[in-house]
């Protein structure tokens, strides 16, 4: 049976899954051995450079549960570790790229994680950006035409950190940071009047799944952890501009090979433009979209087994 290992980071005492990934996680795993696939997960610090395997990883198991197993070497390693971690990880983690079979590389996960980057390399895609490294940067905000802006930490996740505030009384975030016109959405029928986040997540060049989330009533932040609704939406039913950026993301990801990541739109006057991407989305599933879990992890170990196929191509 094939192993695909999911890497993180993981504090000292930070080992097993957390309580509300723990479910999302074991039904994935279930699905994967009928697949012929054993997903294991574990830390960084497991690895063994000179065995070239990882010391422990823990794994889930109809009849034994969730199980710690030793000396495990994977086929394929699935990145889910942050882009800013110690030197001493980021050193291993880069001996693993180049051991073993790696989803999303670490050029791609900077590209997709480092919002000043994502702007640069998409800039006809996405919302005015500037990037503020310090104090001085400050009065660059003021070249943005809008009343109020949307300040985001360079390398925030999950809607952690962002504030909006009014153009004329800005107060710095933790530098660095970007800020960005504060946008009126556009409704999206059936589905919300206003401000929402539209996420499709893909599989090499193909959508497999989509969503849009909503802010809470009053809110202004389209996150569920942040108290809003999730829609979820099957891949034929995202709009067509958003299929056509999507398809143009791709072309400039082309060099990029087995690729698990998502993209979030916003769509403001009829054009859609880019929010972020994320090359670690959430494989812990909001409500809303259990009922899709099957349709989505099979696309997910879909990927899996064509990854292995094609390193064995390679």
């Amino acid at each position: 049976m094939k192993i695909v290992l999911f890497l993180f980071n993981g504090k000292e005492d930070d080992f097993f899954l957390k309580k509300r990934q723990e479910k999302g996680y074991k039904e994935l795993y279930i699905l994967a051995k009928k697949n012929g696939l054993k997903i294991y997960h574990t830390r960084i610090k497991e690895y063994n450079s000179q065995k070239k395997t990882f010391d422990k990883a823990q794994t889930f198991d109809t009849k034994t549960g969730w199980t710690i197993e030793k000396n495990i070497t994977p086929d394929i390693v699935y990145d889910q570790s942050p882009l800013n971690i110690s030197l001493e990880k980021k050193k291993t983690r880069t001996q693993i790229t180049q051991e073993f079979t790696f989803v999303n590389d670490l050029l791609s996960n900077k590209l997709c994680t480092d919002k000043w980057l994502t702007y640069k390399t998409f800039k006809e895609f996405c919302p005015q950006t500037i990037l503020v490294e310090k104090s001085d940067d400050i009065i660059k905000i003021q070249k943005i035409d809008a009343e109020k802006i949307i300040l985001k930490p360079l390398f925030g996740l999950k809607g952690r950190g962002i504030e909006i505030q009014q153009k004329s009384k800005i107060s710095p975030i933790e530098y660095p940071f970007i800020a960005q016109p504060f946008l009126k959405m556009d409704p999206i029928i059936g589905i919300t009047k206003g401000q929402h986040d539209f996420r499709v997540l893909l599989a090499n060049d193909e959508i497999f799944h989509a969503f849009v989330r909503t802010p809470s009533e009053g809110g202004y932040l389209a996150n569920v952890s942040l108290g809003g609704a999730c829609t979820v939406l099957f891949p034929e039913e995202v709009p067509e501009n958003i299929q056509k950026v999507t398809k143009k993301v791709l072309q400039k990801l082309e060099k990029f090979t087995n690729k698990l990541f998502a993209i979030d739109f916003m769509i403001v006057k009829g054009k859609a433009l880019i929010i972020e991407l994320n090359s670690r989305p959430g494989l812990n599933l909001e409500e809303s979209e259990k009922p899709h879990e099957k349709r989505i992890f099979t696309h997910i170990m879909n990927f899996f087994q064509k990854t292995l196929y094609d390193s064995k191509r390679n």
